[in-house]
């Protein structure tokens, strides 16, 4: 069968003098489909050809050639088609179909196999080039890249006991210090403690000097109050407050979800603009359900996920 197909796709090329199988072909091409056929396919797929659409034929023998499973892009939904092109290449990548230093399909193979114009091929591969997941080599082509096993992170460890545990050196680069008053414009976690002092402090985190996460922190001050005089370069927030103030953390919620790195975060966590980001939105609360510091988190998604596990007793229903 790919035999016959191949010989299709050159009849294309010679009458067009077009590569890859072409996208125009003259109608006394119809009669040219070679005689010896018989395999259902070639019947079948030439029977119906017209030159209306070959477009549609020559994305179909691009299917066999290439024998990718794509997930057809939806041209009624209101998913842009390069994001849909990305999302299912990115699956193909995750799922193995496409392996570490393998060459991807051309641009224009690729575009034909979506059906899509090559502009919107060349957006959802350059996302993928973005997010280091592939690579374009000058005048060879497009490989995959090998991509570095992600690291655990758990919810229920600070972040110097996850960096102890993996053989890391946590220190911070402290961004912004600075004590202020809570006021309505701050998270609604905080809105019972309006009026009342805090501390803002925005530090990027680092495991032996490498950035991990970018973290901004509101604490309010009012069983701390020279907390802000504190130097947290080298210094844990939660070992702080429990070793200096006697304060002891017995509940943190946390929220996660996802954005896309801005200029700011991309230039410090060393990634491009744009890049996915995971967003850990964290509250911390006292004995007596008082909040005592609030945090928003970012961490580059292409490097750690979160683990999170719950037990529970036998009786219990989840």
């Amino acid at each position: 069968m790919y035999g016959q197909i191949a010989k299709s796709r050159q009849i294309i090329a010679n009458r067009e003098g077009v590569s890859n199988g072409g996208l125009r072909l003259k109608n006394e091409d119809l009669s040219n489909f070679p005689s010896g056929c018989t395999d259902q396919f070639d019947r079948v797929a030439w029977g119906e050809y017209t030159a209306a659409n070959v477009r549609t034929f020559g994305n179909f023998l691009v299917k066999q050639m290439i024998g990718l499973p794509i997930t057809a892009v939806d041209t009624s939904s209101d998913i842009p088609l390069y994001h849909q092109i990305e999302a299912d290449l990115r699956r193909l990548i995750r799922q193995g179909i496409f392996t570490a230093r393998q060459q991807l399909p051309t641009e224009l193979e690729l575009s034909q196999l979506y059906g899509v114009a090559r502009q919107t091929m060349r957006l959802a591969l350059a996302r993928l080039v973005a997010d280091d997941l592939i690579e374009r080599q000058a005048g060879r082509g497009t490989f995959i890249k090998p991509q570095q096993g992600r690291v655990d992170f758990y919810l229920d460890r600070s972040f110097t006991r996850q960096m102890a545990d993996m053989g890391l050196t946590a220190r911070s680069q402290v961004l912004s210090h600075s004590a202020g008053i809570i006021d309505e414009t701050m998270p609604a976690t905080l809105q019972a403690h309006l009026a009342q002092p805090y501390l803002h402090l925005a530090r990027l985190r680092l495991g032996n000097d490498d950035p991990i996460g970018l973290q901004i922190s509101r604490i309010v001050l009012a069983l701390c109050p020279d907390l802000a005089a504190r130097d947290f370069t080298d210094t844990s927030l939660y070992q702080t407050l429990a070793d200096a103030y006697q304060i002891n953390i017995c509940r943190i919620d946390h929220r996660i979800s996802a954005t896309a790195a801005d200029d700011l975060q991309a230039g410090l966590l060393q990634v491009v603009v744009g890049a996915p980001l995971l967003v850990v939105h964290t509250t911390a609360y006292l004995l007596d359900g008082k909040v005592i510091e609030d945090t928003t988190s970012y961490y580059r998604a292409d490097k750690y996920e979160y683990h999170t596990s719950h037990q529970y007793a036998a009786r219990e229903q989840l």
